[in-house]
């Protein structure tokens, strides 16, 4: 079989992914990733070997429908001959890239739920809880000197599509409360420069 995915049947996955493109490219256009006005990484998994696949430059919106892939939702995304999945099968909260890419100050934000005895509703959230499970088990893996901003979602579950509102409001309030956090952080970055390059405070 190889890396010849295209002639594959995939009538099990309940999601076709062409609606999001359509969406996307609504929204975006069709840019490459290094237009971005900050540079930006996306990642995804090649499902056939396990693999980490970090997007960098190149066309938005297959990068963006494969690191949204979510598994037994989505179909798998065909890109330049791999089959390619949400990249939250190895690292549900990726800002390790982050160091690769230079950054001083990295600030992950969670939309998993800690793991809850509820009962799944739909095949959905069947899916949802399992992403709580490995989510779980990566947390003492994640960085240390990384800002993280967790929205509460336990009144939530996976499949609340109709409550996104809600949920905007939820991320706004959970990043208000690391404001304080960040702008520390970012005074120690700046007083550190400083203090190394001799440079008085304007």
């Amino acid at each position: 079989m190889g890396n010849d995915y295209q002639n594959c049947s995939f009538k099990i996955w309940l999601f076709s992914n062409e609606k999001l493109g359509e969406l996307l490219k609504s929204v975006f256009g069709n840019p490459n990733i290094e237009d971005a006005s900050i540079p930006l990484a996306i990642v995804a998994v090649d499902i056939a070997t396990g693999e980490k696949v970090v997007f960098r430059k190149g066309s938005l919106i297959p990068a963006l429908l494969a690191s949204s892939a979510i598994p037994a939702i989505f179909s798998p995304v065909n890109f330049n001959g791999r089959m390619l999945l949400d990249g939250g099968l190895l690292q549900l909260l990726p800002v390790s890239e982050l160091d690769t890419m230079g950054a001083e100050i990295k600030i992950g934000v969670s939309v998993m739920q800690k793991y809850s005895q509820t009962p799944p509703k739909n095949w959905f959230d069947i899916v949802d809880k399992s992403n709580q499970l490995l989510y779980q088990a990566q947390l003492d893996a994640l960085p240390k000197d990384a800002i993280y901003i967790e929205p509460n979602l336990s009144a939530f579950t996976g499949s609340d599509f109709g409550r996104y509102r809600e949920l905007i409001s939820e991320g706004y309030r959970a990043t208000t409360l690391k404001i304080d956090e960040i702008q520390k952080k970012m005074s120690e970055k700046d007083s550190l420069f400083r203090k190394i390059f001799k440079w008085p405070k304007l």
